[in-house]
């Protein structure tokens, strides 16, 4: 397989992301969340070098407002980004994009503190 330059950098597997999101107990099953969460799950694996893992989803329901007692603009980012799947070629693109890099290497307890500080 070809990869780099115009072929860019193969990253973790977003089926296994998917795997382990449908494994999981959450209260909104929409295909457009569960694809943000996958992109975002995705995007925190490849910082590790490594295929998708359970803390991973933990910090990416952080991120978009699951959980934690979290500032309700959140869910207003989160409902943006889930709308916004349907119109990506790449579904949760823009929630990738969006998130600083450096919250994604966070532990879920830091992401949930930096986020309620509005960090």
């Amino acid at each position: 397989m070809r990869w780099g330059g115009a072929f860019g950098t193969p990253g973790p597997d977003t089926g296994f992301a998917l795997r382990i999101i449908r494994a999981a107990e959450l209260t909104d099953r929409s295909s457009g969340l569960e694809q943000v969460l996958a992109a975002l799950m995705a995007a925190r694996a490849s910082i590790f070098g490594r295929a998708p893992v359970l803390e991973d989803l933990e910090v990416a329901k952080v991120i978009v407002g699951i959980g934690y007692d979290l500032p309700s603009d959140l869910a207003e980012r989160r409902d943006r980004w889930v709308t916004a799947t349907a119109h990506e070629a790449s579904p949760g693109k823009m929630a990738v994009a969006e998130v600083d890099t450096e919250l994604l290497r966070q532990k879920p307890e830091a992401v949930a503190k930096r986020l309620r500080l509005g960090q």
